[in-house]
C-alpha cells in the first residue's frame, strides 16, 4: 500500500520581488511533507528570502502540528527582517489559527495583490 501525500505544494520564486509564493493544496497537518516544506522555507530564508507568500485557498484543513509548522515559518522569516503572509484562508482555518493568536504576527491576506502590498 502506498501513502499519498496529504499536502501537495507548488512553489514560485519571483527574485526581482524578493518573494516566494507557495500554493498549498490538501492538509496541513504535521506529515512529513509539511516538515519538508518548514525545511524548505528555513533553507530558502537562509539563503536571504524576506517575504513568504502562502496561498491557503485549498488547505483543506490546520491541526495543532500544521499550526505550529506555520508560527516556526514565521519565526523564521521574521528573524530574518522578513514577513509571511497567508492568503485565501478559509472561515474555519482562520478560526483555527485566530485562536492561537498567529494573526498577529502573520499577515492574513484576501488575494495575492493584498499580500504583494500592491
Amino acid at each position: 500500500m502506498t501513502l499519498k501525500p496529504n499536502l501537495k505544494t507548488t512553489v514560485a520564486t519571483d527574485p526581482g520581488r524578493d518573494e516566494q509564493l507557495v500554493t498549498l493544496k490538501g492538509k496541513l497537518i504535521g506529515s512529513p511533507a509539511c516538515y519538508a516544506l518548514l525545511d524548505e522555507t528555513r533553507d530558502r530564508v537562509q539563503d536571504g528570502l524576506k517575504f513568504i507568500i502562502l496561498d491557503m485557498s485549498a488547505v483543506e484543513m490546520i491541526n495543532s502540528a500544521g499550526a505550529g509548522i506555520l508560527a516556526a515559518m514565521l519565526t523564521s522569516t521574521r528573524n530574518q527582517g522578513g514577513a509571511l503572509s497567508l492568503v485565501g484562508l478559509s472561515d474555519r482555518n482562520r478560526k483555527v489559527l485566530e485562536f492561537l493568536h498567529l494573526h498577529q504576527f502573520a499577515n492574513f491576506c484576501d488575494s495575492l495583490e493584498q499580500a504583494r502590498g500592491a
